[in-house]
């Protein structure tokens, strides 16, 4: 597991990004170190998973990467498949299935389009309150009595190497872990810059029942890496006032300190004990290169100790140290 992951949403949904381009996103985060990979077959409706496993077979570094993908969402494919990856955005639609069967489907269908042997890493996806709202019970009562079962077996069959969660809240990978033995979880937009001082302790306990957490999110859709321009974008929705005024703060401070605002965001993130690997984004092979180049950025101490002494870090949480 390397401490940089590409997660695979924009390959998957944004159709301007071509076969071509998208080999040149992951052959670039492979050369920059990257060794895991994520992925959902809700990401372009199939596109993703087939677009990263073809790429990496290419370039014949499949053996030397984890891949991951999810269950939760059973694909209306059909069972058709097209070598064309265009084919999956105009083939679109899914139900939601967290029962033994439509685990089981899930899974075999995305053997089917990657052509993958086996998937080192299976998450189920967007499995929770937040997310599901009144239907979470429902959703919750398929996982349990039987759900899970079909992620065991798998695991136990060496199908998958290991099952986890990829969530939006760090609340129901708790409530998972108290009842099933899972190996980690991808979770989202829950430990960053703008948004940790609930979820810290958290993502200790999951550190302290063995389970790796993966984070994904860490610009908070976007306002993180742009920073306050006009089409920035927090989780997925408008900018509100209080978070446009935060981020306008620290990027004062960032101009202070010489200290690019992604950077900030990524070393933030990363500092958490628990945090395995920070999964972000790419458009371009260039997107990969920044974000690389922001991680690795050296930060003086001064810098995260004034972010503290503002109030922007919570003074719950240990400050990054430059390594």
């Amino acid at each position: 597991m390397s401490k940089l992951a590409l997660g695979t949403v924009q390959i998957g949904y944004d159709s301007r990004i071509s076969f071509d381009q998208a080999k040149e996103i992951i052959n670039a985060a492979y050369y920059e170190g990257v060794r895991y990979f994520d992925s959902a077959p809700m990401y372009g409706f199939g596109r993703a998973e087939y677009t990263l496993s073809t790429i990496l077979r290419e370039l014949e570094i499949r053996n030397n990467v984890l891949v991951s993908t999810k269950v939760g969402r059973v694909l209306n494919t059909r069972g058709g498949y097209c070598k064309d990856p265009l084919w999956y955005l105009k083939n679109s639609g899914y139900k939601y299935d967290y029962t033994y069967d439509g685990v089981m489907s899930s899974f075999e269908d995305s053997l089917k389009r990657t052509g993958l042997d086996h998937i080192d890493l299976l998450l189920v996806h967007d499995l929770g309150s937040i997310w599901h709202g009144e239907r979470a019970h429902q959703y919750w009562k398929q996982f349990c009595e039987s759900g899970f079962r079909a992620l065991d077996e798998l695991r136990k069959s060496r199908d998958v190497s290991a099952i986890g969660l990829g969530v939006n809240e760090t609340e129901i990978v708790l409530k998972v872990a108290k009842e099933f033995e899972i190996d980690c979880a991808l979770i989202a937009g829950q430990y960053t810059l703008l948004d940790h001082k609930h979820s810290y302790k958290d993502l200790e306990k999951l550190s302290e029942s063995n389970i790796a957490v993966f984070a994904a999110g860490i610009f908070n859709s976007g306002i993180l890496a742009s920073g306050t321009i006009e089409q920035a974008r927090y989780n997925y929705g408008k900018v509100p006032i209080d978070i446009l005024l935060k981020v306008k703060e620290i990027e004062s401070i960032c101009l202070k300190y010489n200290v690019s605002l992604p950077t900030a965001a990524l070393q933030f993130t990363a500092s958490h004990p628990a945090i395995t690997s920070l999964v972000f984004g790419a458009k371009s092979e260039n997107e990969v290169m920044q974000n690389v180049s922001s991680y690795t950025q050296q930060v003086p101490y001064e810098f995260w100790n004034e972010l503290k002494y503002k109030n922007i870090i919570s003074t719950s949480v240990p400050l990054p140290v430059s390594d």
